[in-house]
């Protein structure tokens, strides 16, 4: 570290921990690069702003601006989110805001797209695979954590296609345009970007955007009705992982109600509940959905966690 740096991050620590915002972000806005800038003890911005109970604008723009919610500081070895929990255990929304869970590879695919970090010709081959894929990483994108996003991507290219795209673009000789997909195209241009970005997903945060009503439902809400309304959630989530978030709360709303309903295949009522078969796996309440926790729980949480982005984002 250069020592103009050294006096910038002392003055960026600072800063933070008074809690005043805006001159922060004012220093960060022309020294991007300080972001994740450690106090002695390990206390960047974002660890400060967990602390003090930050307003959404602020966490938002930290985020936006690349703080890294996997930092530890060096004494208790904290992450903002252990000290969100410890500081501020009644704020819902930094307990959100701060989850270690990192971009999913569908996550950062629509992010490659909406961002124009790579670009299809037309709507051919290429763009149809791109779509399987994007619906392959959105169903099991939660239940792979921690894998390989790099060979994670090569095993469903070749479970897609057949193909093992590595040997073929290894071997010269062979041909790279197989049954309408430029494989060129793909080693070539749209892996390292998703590399790259894999590389980030720690620092990247939820985006206007490319951001999907099935990405409010990560993580899972604390607690159940009964035992079938996890995997009424997991459907949910499935279903809905291509459908923008709207900016009206009751269309949101809407959106959220006709997809329960249409896969329960039954309406909210004042019953307590309906069973479905499916969802069925043993034990008591198993099968069973709970009107009261979707109606008064599960719909207004993801309702609340789309207010909270949109507020983060008007910094």
């Amino acid at each position: 570290m250069t020592q103009a740096n050294d006096v910038l991050s002392k003055q960026i620590s600072e800063l933070a921990y008074k809690g005043q915002w805006e001159p922060l972000l004012n220093v960060l806005e022309r020294y991007p690069s300080l972001i994740n800038a450690a106090s002695e003890k390990g206390y960047t911005p974002l660890h400060q702003a967990a602390w003090h109970g930050a307003k959404r604008p602020v966490i938002g723009k930290l985020l936006r601006m690349g703080a890294d919610k996997t930092l530890a500081t060096y004494n208790k070895l904290q992450t903002p989110l252990d000290i969100a929990l410890e500081k501020n255990p009644s704020r819902k929304d930094l307990l959100y805001f701060l989850h270690l869970h990192p971009r999913t590879l569908s996550q950062l695919m629509r992010k490659m797209i909406e961002d124009q970090l790579i670009h299809f010709q037309t709507y051919d081959e290429n763009m149809v695979l791109y779509e399987r894929l994007l619906f392959l990483f959105n169903e099991y994108d939660v239940f792979e954590l921690g894998h390989n996003d790099r060979n994670r991507f090569l095993s469903a290219f070749s479970a897609l296609t057949g193909i093992q795209l590595g040997e073929i673009i290894a071997d010269n000789h062979q041909e790279v345009q197989r049954s309408g997909l430029d494989l060129r195209f793909w080693f070539n241009q749209f892996m390292p970007v998703l590399q790259k970005l894999s590389v980030q997903k720690n620092t990247i945060p939820l985006e206007k955007s490319w951001i999907t009503v099935a990405d409010l439902m990560f993580p899972d809400l604390d607690g159940w009705g009964y035992r079938g309304d996890p995997s009424l959630w997991r459907e949910m989530r499935q279903s809905l992982s291509r459908v923008p978030v709207p900016d009206n709360r009751i269309e949101l709303e809407t959106i959220l109600l006709n997809s329960a309903q249409s896969i329960m295949n039954a309406t909210f009522s004042t019953e307590h509940g309906v069973f479905v078969k499916r969802f069925s796996h043993g034990g008591m309440s198993s099968g069973w959905v709970s009107f009261e926790f979707w109606t008064t729980n599960a719909i207004p949480g993801i309702l609340q966690r789309a207010e909270w982005l949109r507020e983060s984002w008007r910094y």
